[in-house]
């Protein structure tokens, strides 16, 4: 298992950092939590985020006929040898993916576009320069016959017989 470090419950259970859990509620608020779910078929993460307050389900809760700790939603399962700091990672990025959309398809299509845009004009810059620079470097290389030669005023040389290593 790739969480060897982690402690373990009374149950046995692998128990996440509290460090990481603490980074993903910043992130994210005080409603979510990662568990170790040992189900009946295939141990795994759940990274479960609390039901919101005009949920219908609480309802149940406040009922007595569900318990207050089961009032989450499973957002995410990760496999059992995931390391809880992957884990956090992978939250981590697709928070932040969602978290700077608007609430209009079309404005994120078009925000979508002009990052493209941006990107394929950053590697166009990019590749001008590089060509720019290797240009540069092979003319400072070149001699003077060679430079003439490219510009057409003088005939390269004719290969002499027997050439290097004769």
């Amino acid at each position: 298992m790739a969480n060897a470090s982690l402690l373990v419950s009374l149950r046995g259970d692998p128990v996440p950092p509290q460090s990481v859990v603490a980074r993903l509620r910043a992130l994210t608020g005080d409603k979510v939590k990662i568990e170790w779910v040992a189900g009946a078929h295939v141990p795994y993460w759940g990274y479960k985020k609390r039901w919101d307050e005009g949920d219908p389900r609480w309802q149940n809760v406040r009922s007595g006929q569900m318990a207050a700790d089961s009032a989450y939603d499973l957002e995410m399962m990760f496999p059992q040898d995931c390391s809880v700091q992957d884990l956090a990672a992978y939250v981590e990025s697709r928070y932040s993916e969602t978290r700077h959309r608007s609430s209009s398809p079309s404005q994120d299509a078009e925000k979508m576009v002009e990052d493209a845009k941006r990107r394929m004009e950053q590697a166009r810059e990019s590749q001008v320069m590089t060509a720019t620079t290797n240009s540069l470097e092979r003319h400072e290389r070149e001699s003077r016959h060679a430079l003439r030669v490219r510009a057409g005023a003088e005939r390269a040389h004719p290969m002499v017989k027997g050439g290097f290593g004769s």
